[in-house]
């Protein structure tokens, strides 16, 4: 039977400019939209060959996740030793797969090409003229002047192909060549072409891929994104929020650049476009080393302080926002799904209170803590919408809530509710559920078996976390765990269109109040 293959060549790690932003990482494994970069390259080549493997370093250690990940998108991974070529390297893969290929596929690790034709085989290469021009760009043989090889190969011939790679020392370009100049190769100029491979074509690539897909009511421009929703009290607010800001606190914010408003109804806004990564990546997908994060947490003290020196009128609405905002939503998910919410609870054996019980024994910690002063709030302070500039070293914000319990606009709130949602991310995990980092079960009814896919080094920014915020933020970690169980309960009938992950946060939710603050 023919055997043809999809080899997705990443041995190697991405250069030292996107090191210093995502840590030691091989191209295809860099985030992209929520996910591993080779998980969407998967999902955009459904046509290609069943057999798909994807070669890796020798001393990379893929975390579980990763490998589990990498599964899912149905490849295998084969080992290369460090110090080879390219063109080394894929000869070596081949070697390492160990079985006869009649048409060979190749992808490089750090590109997709949208809606491209791979045809039947035959011998074919993509081209595309670049967004941005390096001086290690190849040339497509035979092409137009302005065009170069984009990173997609198709080879009816495998073994030729090694032949040519190894008389040319192992370099692949000089390999592809002498084999088009032997077989004539066809070029393929369909398609969008995403290069990921380098900082400045990785972030226009992951905004433009970004429009691919209505994704969050996202419109995405050369230098801008527009939000829009249906939702246009929460739309209003969101304005409100940024037109009032005072002056010099505007520096941590995108430039609002227009407001979409008909019959005094506000549908939407257009923000500048800011090249950064928010920190939901960075925390799940990257590797930075622990002193980058203390530097990221140290941006996200100074943001805080500087928002908490704007006193605000009185004493904040904590009740209304984490208490009333919590009682509600759990009696929208009990009616949605006939969950019992005075039923107890089992989590890996362990008994738990009722999720009423539970409610209530947070709100009584934040209560027990008193009263705060308000001061201007960001509202929603989690990792995915703080967005870190490496340069400024310096946070960005975007998607505040920019209104008060009562849904009218506001700047104000409580500064301890802004800390605790920087701490459901760090301490609660929310952005590994989110991207799918866990495994649950149900044994019997209120009985859960959860496990969070938390690596090494996610454990390892969470105590940096816990270190800085006992050094540096005077709030007591009890009142933010509390909020932050209060926080998972609301959002369970936010998340209906996601059982699975609905039924996480509940799962998260047990876990919070099983292990109460860290000491």
């Amino acid at each position: 039977m023919k055997h043809d293959l999809l080899l997705i060549p990443s041995a190697s790690y991405v250069g030292a400019e996107m090191r210093g932003e995502f840590g030691p990482l091989p191209p295809a494994l860099l985030p992209v939209r929520g996910d591993l970069l080779v998980a969407e390259q998967a999902r955009h080549y459904t046509a290609a060959p069943k057999a798909k493997i994807l070669s890796l370093l020798e001393g990379f250690a893929l975390a579980p996740w990763q490998a589990r990940k990498i599964a899912q998108a149905g490849l295998e991974t084969v080992r290369v030793p460090g110090g080879l070529s390219l063109g080394a390297s894929i000869i070596h893969a081949l070697n390492m797969h160990g079985r006869y290929v009649d048409t060979l596929h190749i992808l490089h690790g750090d590109t997709i090409i949208a809606d491209l034709d791979m045809g039947p085989g035959g011998d074919a290469f993509s081209a595309h003229a670049p967004a941005a021009v390096y001086e290690w760009d190849a040339p497509a043989p035979g092409g137009q002047d302005t065009e170069v090889l984009s990173g997609y190969f198709c080879f009816a011939e495998p073994y030729r192909l090694v032949r040519e790679i190894t008389a040319a020392r192992g370099d692949f370009v000089a390999g592809v060549r002498a084999y088009h100049a032997a077989v004539g190769m066809e070029a393929r100029r369909g398609g969008r072409w995403y290069d990921f491979g380098h900082l400045q074509t990785f972030y226009k690539s992951r905004r433009d891929f970004s429009t691919e897909r209505a994704f969050n009511a996202l419109e995405f421009g050369r230098h801008t994104v527009r939000k829009s929703s249906a939702d246009t009290g929460k739309m209003a607010a969101e304005v409100a929020w940024f037109r009032d800001m005072p002056q010099h606190l505007r520096v941590y914010t995108p430039r609002l650049l227009s407001v979409d408003e008909t019959e005094n109804q506000i549908q939407g806004y257009e923000l500048e476009y800011l090249h950064l990564t928010p920190l939901s990546d960075l925390f799940v997908f990257c590797d930075l080393p622990l002193a980058r994060w203390d530097s990221i947490l140290g941006a996200c003290g100074a943001y805080l302080s500087q928002l908490r020196a704007e006193v605000g009128p009185g004493v904040a609405d904590t009740a209304g926002l984490c208490r009333d905002k919590t009682l509600e939503r759990l009696a929208a998910y009990a009616r949605a799904t006939g969950t019992d919410l005075e039923a107890p609870w089992t989590l890996n054996g362990q008994r738990t209170p009722s999720l009423a019980e539970i409610a209530q024994a947070a709100w009584a910690t934040v209560e027990a803590a008193g009263q705060r002063q308000s001061c201007i709030t960001h509202g929603d302070f989690c990792f995915s919408n703080i967005l870190f500039d490496f340069r400024a070293e310096m946070v960005r914000v975007i998607d505040p809530r920019g209104r008060g319990p009562d849904g009218a606009p506001s700047l104000f709130g409580d500064p301890a509710y802004d800390l605790a949602k920087l701490h459901h991310s760090a301490v609660g995990f929310y952005d590994l559920i989110i991207s799918g980092l866990f495994s649950l079960s149900e044994r019997a009814d209120h009985a859960l078996t959860f496990t969070l896919e938390a690596s090494a080094k996610h454990l390892a920014v969470r105590d940096r976390f816990r270190t800085w915020l006992r050094a540096h933020e005077n709030q007591d970690p009890a009142v933010l765990q509390a909020i932050s169980v209060l926080l998972f309960l609301s959002m369970l009938p936010l998340h209906a269109d996601r059982p699975d992950r609905q039924r996480a946060f509940l799962a998260n939710a047990l876990r919070l109040h099983l292990e109460g603050p860290a000491p």
